[in-house]
């Protein structure tokens, strides 16, 4: 019974990162159906509009009408559970993943302060902690690459630095005020496609710890 009990620790532990990514989905539609309004191209404009609203929108205390955002809470909790799960997924690829030491702990530190900071995006602290929280994901993914490079999982590998280039591509257009009128849209996209990655690695390394086991 307790070697039952064992394993399906384990098997959850397992899919944290599955896991929360699916709360995070659905926590973030119910969130966006509750907002309490106005978007970037009318701040008067009903709801979440999901081509002209940022998903950050979502988590401020008033949404862009001015008015009380009732979605704050829930999308918080949203942001704590993909923090958690993408987390947990850079500490099992570390250690699942063969790869020097050195690569080893910079995935583990740098994916932790990442997502320490992408907690805190959704604060006063935003505009401090999206380059910051961009910064420690970039170093972090590098050595996801760099680890999918040396163990030749090309499929992910060149799918992991099309997600590279995406949230590059983000930042550069939000810092410089380019295409900002359909930046929000491609946030999503740019979202929606690194955590399906994320997700098909989750369960390749699931894959990897059976046939070690």
């Amino acid at each position: 019974m307790a070697t039952n009990k064992q394993n399906d620790i384990a098997r959850f532990y397992q899919y944290i990162p599955t896991i929360g990514i699916f709360l995070f989905y659905g926590l973030y539609v119910f969130s966006s159906t509750i907002y309490s309004g106005g978007s970037h191209a009318d701040i008067n404009a009903a709801g979440f509009d999901w081509i002209s609203n940022y998903t950050c929108d979502l988590f401020h205390t008033h949404g862009l009408n001015g008015e009380l955002n009732p979605a704050r809470p829930i999308g918080l909790v949203a942001v704590v559970l993909i923090c958690t799960g993408l987390g947990n997924f850079f500490f099992q690829f570390s250690q699942l993943m063969p790869m020097p030491l050195f690569w080893k702990r910079g995935i583990q530190i740098t994916g932790t302060l990442c997502m320490i900071c992408a907690v805190f995006i959704f604060t006063d602290l935003h505009h401090t902690m999206v380059p910051l929280a961009s910064f420690f994901g970039l170093l972090a993914l590098s050595g996801v690459i760099r680890g999918l490079l040396k163990n030749k999982y090309h499929t992910y590998l060149w799918a992991g630095a099309a997600c590279i280039v995406l949230l590059i591509l983000n930042n550069y257009c939000y810092y410089f005020d380019i295409i900002t009128h359909i930046l929000p849209l491609i946030q999503k996209i740019s979202i929606v496609l690194v955590l399906t990655w994320v997700m098909r690695l989750n369960f390749e390394l699931v894959s990897i710890r059976a046939k070690v086991a």
